[in-house]
């Protein structure tokens, strides 16, 4: 008997995306929590009083920062570019040269954050 391959795990489609969002809405994160959905309130959170870059994302625990940001913009449809590259030191002193910095432009709605 031949065996076939595995197959392959594949994202959820936007429509999907949307019934789960719609399921969840009505939880409650902790601000600790590392929670997807959490990490995309406080990212939009920080993204609406202007330009954040990835050290201050993950200060604020959002551990890939530039994987939500895409997440974001394929699935739910914001614009969020990067709008500069920089030079940075990290807390615990390391140089990390070309750090993304990113910028909210508009929302799904067509809204531009205040």
């Amino acid at each position: 008997m031949k065996k076939l391959p595995p197959k392959k795990a594949m994202a959820p489609t936007v429509s999907a995306v949307g019934a789960i969002r719609k399921k969840q809405k009505h939880l409650q994160f902790s601000a600790k929590s590392t929670a997807t959905e959490a990490q995309y309130d406080r990212l939009l959170r920080l993204l609406r009083t202007g330009k954040r870059n990835t050290i201050e994302l993950r200060r604020a625990g959002i551990i890939a920062p530039a994987v939500r940001i895409k997440e974001l913009k394929d699935w739910f449809g914001y614009d969020i570019p990067t709008v500069e590259r920089i030079d940075m030191w990290d807390d615990e002193g390391f140089l990390h040269p070309r750090i993304a910095v990113y910028e909210l432009v508009s929302e799904p709605d067509g809204e531009r954050p205040q």
